[in-house]
């Protein structure tokens, strides 16, 4: 019988088996690892690009701030470009500025930093005049004479007889116009013409310069109209000769009205100011050329003196019908300005801007002339300014007929402005009266520019540009790399302006007017003495911008006036409160604390800063609180930021290994989701807070911006609690 024999086991068969399972055990914790890897490498990525996108949106702001300086000195807005961008703080941005009616400028900063590209979008007014913006403002009333027109036009656009509409009644462009008041504004329907066959009342009261009274009682002049008894009078026409035509805006006080019969024709509308305009006070220059004494002229005669700035100590009287002509640029200051009978004051500001600043005011007498030859498009400014003084005063005559065209500033007067003065620009005084038959139009240029005043740019609006469906752009590459490997190096943000050729007019170490044209480089500013104007060439076509005074520039040399006067009025209520921080204060909160703490004190005694404060500021008037619209957006911006943020940490949080294998996990993680919920919710009620803020007004636009705010901090706070649990769940990860 055969038998199967099974030969022994080779020695050594089986050995390496256990490397191939060692081989797979490892290539399946490299996998594991690799994951982890790429999963911390994704994470770090969100978090670099979160934190880059944070520092690109700060740079776009920053950016925008850039542009805005180089609009407030005359430029375009354009700061660099996207081929060569300017460079600061570890990023690369340019501006793009455009044009838009009206003088508004929009800006459009593109930033990027890094792993991420921002675009932020803003609309600005450039260096707004916080005097000539208000129209015709009267701050304790504002009266229209019968028949009168009150329009408004742009005379960047061209002169008003281009732009008059002949469709209308009356020879009148139908556009925007501003008149206002802290007060009533009163529309005066009493026909001037209420004497059948005899002479009216205009001419009348207008020879001896009462027709003023005419318009000064409403209803005094109503009960003249219709009889002391009641009855139809038979001196007053059936029908008004001529109405008064309004094309514009009337913007009474808070708690006033406008005062009309309904005869007037309004085409606009009626909004009063939730808080009335504070006038700023009127600071005289100190030029270095004083002529004691007065100043007589008899004859026909160019300029005052052979300096740009003159400083006369006593009046300025042009008499027996001579003929007065300042040219500009031109400062003059007196003690009064006496245009005499059948005299002429010819101001031409063609090539420059005039200033003419009176202590004790102007006197145009009968049969005067007012003139302003220069091209309404192309004028320089003129401006006639009158001191304020610590009491109410009437030291403005205006007997004179002709055409002015620009400001007159008198807040501690009464204006009155006859029929046969056509007046162009603004008017804002302490009451604003026009004769009947009068046409007053507003030019909305003069509005902007810093002439006699500090101005700055005024932002209208602020946004994010979304890039696609995100707010924030990834980059593939660092923009200084990028630049780098194409050879181009970006420009400084000090020089990203596209402009650098100037024209420049100013005033010299000899007091004469003086011009530069070149690289802006090459203009030594110890030349000059005050800046008058300025305009830039754009490279990109060679056109020349508008003539401009650069934002904090000496305009009329007033402005270190300014600052004795406030530094003044600083001292002394540092006297008054010792241990109050003044350095601390804004001026408009230093002038709102001397108006408090010298209440009751003799005026009489206290310095003009102090006594003009007092006369003109009001605690209730003093807002010292931001825009609420665009505390509103901000905030909201803001709270959709951090909620985008609390959204990736809870991403990032779901994705930790420490959710699945660490029993304290998971606690953490649902109150980091209920707070990314309340992060998310409270950034939605943000947003609709935001909506209402921007399209209620009064105190209800207060309300809604105050809770826009509150709805930001609950989602900041939302999203702190987000990131402090995301960092617990970070630390039980091995």
């Amino acid at each position: 019988m055969c038998k199967l024999v099974t030969p022994p086991p080779v020695p050594g068969t089986r050995r390496g088996s256990a490397l191939v399972l060692s081989l797979v055990a490892v290539m399946v914790l490299a996998s594991l690892g690799a994951g982890l890897l790429q999963l911390h490498t994704a994470i770090d990525r969100r978090h670099e690009f979160g934190i880059d996108r944070r520092r690109a949106l700060y740079l776009a702001e920053a950016g925008i701030g850039e542009a805005a300086l180089a609009v407030s000195q005359g430029k375009s807005g354009n700061i660099a470009s996207e081929a060569i961008p300017a460079s600061f703080g570890g990023g690369v941005y340019w501006v793009e500025a455009d044009d838009l009616p009206d003088n508004r400028i929009v800006l459009r900063c593109t930033a990027r930093v890094s792993t991420a590209e921002f675009v932020v979008r803003s609309l600005i007014l450039p260096n707004v005049n916080p005097v000539t913006r208000l129209g015709f403002f009267g701050s304790d009333g504002l009266t229209i004479g019968w028949g009168s027109i009150v329009d408004g036009y742009h005379s960047g656009r061209g002169d008003f007889a281009s732009q008059v509409d002949p469709s209308l009644a009356v020879p009148s462009t139908g556009a925007f116009a501003l008149i206002g008041s802290d007060a009533d504004i009163k529309l005066d329907e009493a026909d001037p013409a209420f004497r059948d066959g005899g002479p009216s009342a205009a001419d009348e009261l207008g020879s001896s310069g009462e027709w003023d009274t005419l318009a000064a009682d409403a209803a005094a002049a109503d009960a003249t109209e219709t009889g002391t008894n009641g009855g139809a009078s038979d001196t007053v026409p059936a029908a008004p000769s001529s109405p008064t035509y309004i094309f514009g805006q009337l913007r009474p006080g808070s708690s006033s009205r406008v005062q009309s019969g309904g005869r007037s024709l309004i085409d606009g509308e009626i909004l009063p100011y939730e808080a009335p305009p504070t006038l700023p006070m009127v600071t005289l220059p100190v030029p270095d050329e004083k002529l004691l004494g007065s100043l007589t002229i008899a004859a026909d005669r160019t300029g005052i003196g052979a300096q740009v700035q003159t400083w006369v100590e006593d009046d300025v009287h042009v008499t027996g019908g001579a003929r007065l002509t300042v040219t500009g640029p031109a400062v003059l200051r007196c003690r009064s300005l006496v245009v005499g009978d059948r005299s002429n004051l010819i101001l031409d500001a063609t090539d420059g801007p005039i200033h003419i600043y009176s202590e004790e005011g102007f006197d145009f007498g009968a049969g005067s002339n007012l003139f302003t030859p220069a091209e309404e498009s192309t004028s320089r400014g003129v401006y006639l300014l009158v001191s304020g003084a610590a009491q109410e005063r009437d030291r403005v005559t205006l007997q004179c007929s002709g055409k002015f065209h620009g400001a007159i500033y008198a807040p501690s007067d009464i204006v009155r402005i006859p029929a046969d003065l056509r007046v162009l620009g603004s008017v804002v005084a302490r009451v604003v009266v026009t004769e009947p038959g009068a046409h007053i139009s507003f030019d909305r240029r003069l509005g902007l520019g810093g002439d006699g005043w500090p101005a700055l740019p005024r932002q209208l609006s602020w946004q994010v540009v979304p890039l696609g469906d995100e707010v924030a752009r990834h980059l593939p590459i660092d923009p200084l790399m990028a630049l780098a490997l194409r050879g181009v190096t970006p420009v400084p943000s000090s020089r990203g302006s596209i402009e650098s050729d100037v024209e420049i007019q100013y005033v010299d170490g000899s007091g004469s007017a003086a011009s530069y044209a070149g690289s802006i480089t090459a203009f030594d500013p110890r030349l000059a003495t005050r800046i008058v104007g300025a305009r830039w060439t754009d490279p990109r076509d060679g056109s020349v911008r508008t003539w401009t005074t650069p934002a904090g520039s000496e305009s009329t040399g007033a402005l270190a006036a300014l600052r004795d006067d406030l530094q003044e009025m600083r001292a002394v209520l540092q006297d008054a409160s010792p241990a109050l921080d003044v350095a601390t204060l804004s001026d408009d909160e230093a002038t709102l604390e001397v108006t408090l703490s010298v209440a009751g004190l003799d005026l009489a005694l206290a310095p003009t800063a102090v006594q003009w404060a007092v006369q003109r500021v009001d605690a209730t008037e003093v807002s010292l609180t931001p825009d609420p619209d665009l505390t509103a957006t901000r905030s909201a911006s803001t709270a959709r930021e951090y909620a985008d943020l609390a959204a990736e940490a809870r991403i990032t949080a779901a994705a930790l290994p420490a959710v699945a294998t660490n029993p304290d996990a998971p606690a953490l993680l649902n109150a980091l989701n209920r707070a990314e919920d309340d992060a998310a919710r409270a950034a939605n009620d943000a947003d609709s807070k935001l909506a209402l803020t921007l399209s209620v007004t009064g105190a209800a636009k207060q309300i809604a911006s105050d809770d826009t705010v509150a709805f930001t901090t609950a989602t900041i706070d939302a999203t702190t609690l987000v990131l402090d649990l995301l960092a617990q769940l970070e630390a039980l990860t091995p």
